[in-house]
């Protein structure tokens, strides 16, 4: 049985997760709002296929990183197989992810506002936003039932597979390696905000933590900046490499820069 302070400790880490990209979907929904009023197709149903996009890949994303984050958790913990571990895992998704999102909610309807009341495009956005929720967490449930299989062998790893994103076309640009760099990076901040903020060591949590997000945000957009990833991967390596409980995050992280072509000691 999962005891109650790292249940807590697990929801907290994704509620801010989620805040998070409640705020990256509102800033990318502004930008288009923005893009598609300067080209005079504000109301058109290409702006509604652009914002079914964008709502139907952070619906992903929300349901594939809380599962990230809370098998990171458990392997953090040290936490071994019990028979009812996957369906307490489970349990803890179903509480934080089923149902409908609520920033998701106001923007469909900010969206159908502007549309015509006979549009198509808008029925077919309110239809995929519950397929796309349906379909991710019946794969979130294969993912749990095959990670706690691999836990009871002895050989599990954080492999929660990252749903492939709307933007496609821009993946290999990250570091030329796709989304499996992105999935390492993503899972070593995961552990990196795990272990500052669990960490009894002197350092600037607040500023480390407002590092480590503002690279999940730039990860989180569309077309990566490399070079503003490595500044930002550099910085908080530099500022970890001396803190003994952060040693290995940070062998994880110097991994990563060394693929970029930083060399950190």
């Amino acid at each position: 049985m999962l005891d109650a302070e790292f249940v807590n400790s697990a929801i907290n880490f994704i509620m801010q997760d989620l805040m998070d990209k409640e705020h990256f979907l509102m800033r990318d929904y502004e930008e288009v709002l923005k893009e598609m009023e300067a080209k005079n197709m504000l109301h058109s149903s290409i702006t509604i296929d652009r914002m079914n996009e964008l709502c139907a890949e952070s619906i992903r994303s929300r349901m594939q990183d809380s599962w990230r984050i809370l098998a990171v958790l458990i392997k953090e913990a040290g936490i071994s197989y019990s028979d009812d571990l996957e369906a307490q895992l489970v349990k803890i998704l179903e509480d934080i992810l089923v149902g409908e999102f609520a920033d998701i909610k106001q923007l469909f309807d900010r969206t159908a506002s502007m549309a015509h009341p006979a549009e198509p495009a808008i029925k077919q956005f309110e239809a995929r936003l519950g397929q796309v929720s349906f379909s991710e967490f019946n794969l979130l449930r294969r993912e749990v039932a095959d990670f706690v299989s691999r836990l009871k062998s002895g050989f599990a790893e954080v492999q929660a597979e990252a749903a492939p994103s709307v933007e496609d076309e821009h993946a290999d640009k990250w570091l030329g390696r796709g989304m499996d760099a992105q999935d390492d990076l993503k899972n070593v901040l995961f552990s990196l905000e795990f272990g500052i903020n669990t960490t009894e060591e002197p350092l600037p949590k607040a500023e480390l933590i407002e590092l480590v997000r503002a690279i999940r945000s730039e990860l989180d957009r569309p077309e990566a900046n490399d070079s503003k990833l490595q500044g930002l991967l550099t910085t908080v390596g530099t500022s970890i490499r001396n803190v003994p409980s952060l040693f290995e995050v940070y062998e994880d992280l110097r991994e990563i820069l060394a693929e970029m072509g930083t060399v950190l000691p």
